[in-house]
């Protein structure tokens, strides 16, 4: 028993090793975008922006014909003020780049998360402005009734294309509030952190993986949108 024990801690030692060999991982992007949300009030249009990054790293394993693609993001939800009707926010979440590659698409036949899509998108310039016109692209939005009480989130759109039955602007924000166009631009400004200045509470719910419930548990138990959002709906990867 124990020499088979030990056969199998070695064989498993060695398949570690050869795996470590055989793949690796570097970046073959890294872009900075703003996405800039304008939307339209019965005061005017009222804007709110943040610029984000994504890494995209590529995986190369046992087989050299066939490498996986790796997307990480950091920034922040937008932020746009509606003056006494409140701030809304749209979040940010683990794949919100795909944002950026919507807003810029390349050709049918050519994954974006591939070599060729990313050497499209290594060639786009600081400047170069699009605007993601497909709604189901478009991020979820929220807003708080008190921005020192996360219990107070609510939604203000979903995610996606607007359904019968789901929330929209208007019914949040009254007559004529809409969003009028998202827009994405290739930027070299410096990735947006103002979270903390809009509320008060993240820093201390980040540093304890607390939802907006203030729930440290990993088990979900209702539908409730505080508790199944998290810091990381705000503000999402590490500071370098």
């Amino acid at each position: 028993m124990k020499i088979s024990f030990i056969v199998v801690c070695v064989l498993i030692a060695g398949f570690a090793a050869a795996f470590a060999m055989n793949s690796f991982s570097e970046s073959e992007l890294k872009l900075r975008y703003k996405i800039t949300i304008n939307v339209q009030t019965p005061d005017g249009i009222k804007s709110g922006s943040a610029v984000r990054e994504v890494t995209i790293d590529k995986f190369q394993g046992f087989n050299p014909d066939k490498a996986d693609f790796n997307a990480k993001m950091r920034g922040e939800a937008v932020v746009i003020d509606l003056e006494e009707r409140g701030k809304l926010f749209a979040l940010i979440n683990t794949n919100s780049y795909t944002e950026m590659l919507y807003a810029f698409p390349i050709e049918e036949k050519t994954a974006p998360l591939s070599l060729e899509g990313i050497e499209y998108y290594k060639n786009l310039k600081v400047g170069d402005k699009a605007e993601l016109k497909n709604k189901i692209h478009w991020p979820k939005f929220v807003t708080f009734e008190d921005l020192n009480d996360p219990l107070s989130v609510k939604l203000a759109r979903e995610i996606g294309l607007e359904k019968e039955g789901s929330k929209n602007l208007e019914e949040v924000f009254g007559n004529e509030i809409f969003i009028k166009d998202i827009v994405i631009e290739i930027t070299d400004e410096v990735i947006t952190k103002n979270m903390e200045f809009y509320l008060p509470w993240h820093e201390e719910y980040k540093n304890k993986k607390a939802r907006l419930n203030g729930n440290t548990s990993t088990v979900i138990f209702t539908n409730e949108l505080a508790d199944n959002l998290g810091t990381g709906a705000f503000s999402i990867g590490e500071e370098k």
